[in-house]
């Protein structure tokens, strides 16, 4: 159904099972825009297989387990979204390739966390309020926030234990960023220092 209609928009889901998804998404690229995911009691939406959706203007909101989830061979483009007030605001597995612009998290338990050999773009998005951090990276997961040519403009605020953390075996490299809080694990800053300097690494 979801291959056939090309896009849906303007719904909210809620599925309270106690593992129970809102939407999935496999082996398809529907355009999901302007809906609200809102207690799901794992996740909201979960995108899998090789999958490129367009994931704009929704509310994912008091979500118990994510309010995206993300796995396989996905590519998917999420853009200008809120996530407010539920687990992980998005969870990137596996080999997936995600492009991540113009969203805010907020309340969240972790804003994104990556894992795998999962990839991510970030670009323009306000990470802030999250009781544990902000960005979570693992395993072999990569984090772009911004090079010198393309500038990262993410903004990272009042997250309770760190706004970056990097478990994972690379580096993170992040240019052009605000940083109010602590970071951890092997991030360079050294190319921007001066939108860093509230920052701490560890």
């Amino acid at each position: 159904a979801i291959r056939d209609a090309g896009e849906i928009t303007g719904v909210t889901i809620v599925n309270p099972e106690n593992r129970g998804y809102g939407l999935w998404v496999e082996s398809a690229s529907p355009r999901i825009i302007g809906n609200t995911f809102t207690r799901n009691g794992n996740t909201g939406l979960s995108v899998n297989g090789k999958s490129s959706p367009q994931i704009a203007n929704n509310y994912f909101y008091n979500n118990m387990g994510n309010g995206l989830s993300l796995y396989d061979l996905s590519q998917p483009e999420i853009k200008d979204n809120l996530f407010e007030k539920t687990g992980f605001g998005i969870s990137i597995a596996e080999n997936t390739t995600a492009s991540i612009a113009n969203n805010r998290f907020t309340g969240n338990r972790i804003g994104i966390i990556l894992q795998g050999q999962s990839r991510a773009i970030l670009r323009n998005n306000t990470i802030e309020k999250a009781s544990e951090s902000g960005l979570v990276a693992i395993g072999n997961s990569q984090v772009d926030l911004g090079t010198s040519k393309a500038p990262g403009n993410n903004l990272f605020r009042s997250n309770s234990k760190v706004d970056l953390q990097n478990a994972g075996k690379g580096q993170i490299t992040a240019f052009g960023n605000q940083i109010s809080g602590r970071t951890e694990g092997k991030i360079d800053l050294s190319r921007d220092r001066m939108a860093f300097n509230s920052s701490t690494s560890s």
